[in-house]
């Protein structure tokens, strides 16, 4: 099984990307025209910083150079991390939306942190390709936050987490299941060995922590995408205190 896991995870690693220019640097304006979404429009003196937008629109625009896409990775799809609500144009040619952008008498409605598209197989060809999009971002506007791009097939891209939160659920459950049983040892022992203890407390510990990065990924950021709670930072910060612990008991 461990062999198996390291030989995908080395595939992944030598995996060609598809996008040539890993890190792509977005360009910003702030002001509302359609005609920003055309796939060469000139945008040299668009800023690289967005600014403060308020509860504005803003446009930004990010040149992606694609590698040629071989058939059996179509359809592609378009892995978007930000925040705020927006709309996606790949080469002027909508293809989604994520929250709902502020409209007259309508405050804005956060998307997700995280959004997947499917891009058109006619859209996709090896060179150069426009991503522009209309966004609002009122939950604080003056938080420079960067834009993050990923292409892959597009069933793998919906499918990738589900596979991943299957295998952190599955080894949370094995984890439960040794920390109950070395807690009924050490209870049941005449001897009371502290090791068994520690041992099982570090399960137990695992069990929170798995459970605790699923609260925060599948409820508090779908909840509260545009700004968590003040208590979700503190939840992250004993989910992190934890993971110390955790190492430290196994060290001693």
């Amino acid at each position: 099984m461990h062999n198996l896991i390291f030989l995908l995870t080395l595939l992944h690693l030598l995996a060609t990307p598809i996008i040539r220019n890993e890190d792509p640097i977005p360009v910003y304006k702030i002001g509302d025209d359609m005609a920003w979404a055309a796939k060469n429009y000139p945008d040299q003196d668009w800023s690289e910083t967005r600014g403060n937008t308020s509860d504005k629109i803003f446009w930004s625009r990010t040149q992606l150079d694609l590698r040629p896409v071989e058939n059996d990775l179509r359809p592609l799809g378009l892995q978007i991390d930000s925040f705020g609500a927006f709309e996606v144009y790949w080469d002027g040619i909508l293809i989604g939306k994520n929250g709902q952008l502020p409209k007259t008498g309508q405050s804005e409605i956060p998307g997700t942190e995280c959004s997947y598209y499917r891009i058109p197989d006619h859209l996709i060809s090896p060179g150069l390709h426009t991503i522009a999009m209309r966004s609002s971002q009122s939950l604080h506007p003056d938080v420079q936050r960067s834009i993050g791009f990923h292409i892959n097939n597009h069933t793998t891209l919906l499918t990738g987490p589900l596979i991943t939160m299957a295998y952190m659920n599955l080894m949370a459950g094995a984890f439960l299941i040794a920390a109950v049983y070395y807690f009924f040892l050490y209870l049941n022992s005449k001897r009371r060995q502290k090791d068994i203890l520690i041992f099982a407390t570090i399960c137990l510990v695992m069990v929170g922590r798995n459970s605790g990065h699923f609260f925060l990924h599948s409820y508090v950021l779908k909840t509260f995408p545009g700004s968590p709670p003040a208590n979700t930072i503190k939840i992250a910060v004993i989910i992190s205190r934890s993971s110390i612990l955790m190492r430290l008991l196994a060290v001693l």
